[in-house]
């Protein structure tokens, strides 16, 4: 079968759901390493930005416990490790974000991505409860409309007598 993994948008909402956290004050995460956060979320998934080359392609199905821990460190390593937005060198003196002590382990003790699966998959069966709300509408329109089936045998299998 092969190794499954994330779409791009679903990496996005989840570190968009761990700047979040990372806003309520509960992690030791600098101002710093949020504002470096953002600035990847909206650089690395515009197609047209010189650092969507870095966004990597993020296994699925590997959490352990609680916390995600390897989807938001693959994303981690190969975005925030390897070059800073926020702080840029000259040529290669770029080397990524410059962790402080304990932003790392922030980074990777969440449930960020499998939440943000929960919120894409909830989005989907929203939408699809809608088309099936629209649908017993329109049928039950459709029923109101004639009260006369098409021919009597039509009659007899929908027992239409019954419905009157």
């Amino acid at each position: 079968k092969g190794v499954d993994f994330f779409p791009p948008g679903t990496c996005r909402v989840g570190w968009v759901i761990l700047l979040n956290q990372f806003a309520q004050g509960s992690t030791i995460v600098s101002p710093k390493l949020s504002e470096e956060l953002c600035a990847w979320i909206n650089a690395v998934f515009n197609t047209r930005s010189e650092y969507h080359k870095y966004l990597p392609r993020i296994e699925k199905g590997n959490s352990i416990s609680y916390a995600d821990l390897t989807a938001p460190m693959q994303l981690m390593l190969e975005t925030l490790a390897k070059h800073s937005i926020t702080h840029e060198g000259s040529g290669t003196e770029n080397m990524g974000y410059n962790f402080k002590p304990g932003e790392v382990l922030a980074l990777g003790s969440s449930n960020a991505f499998t939440m943000a699966e929960m919120l894409l998959s909830l989005a989907k069966l929203e939408s699809i409860l809608k088309v099936c709300e629209e649908a017993a509408a329109m049928d039950i329109e459709a029923e109101r409309a004639s009260p006369f089936i098409i021919s009597k045998a039509a009659e007899e299998v929908a027992r239409w007598q019954e419905k009157k």
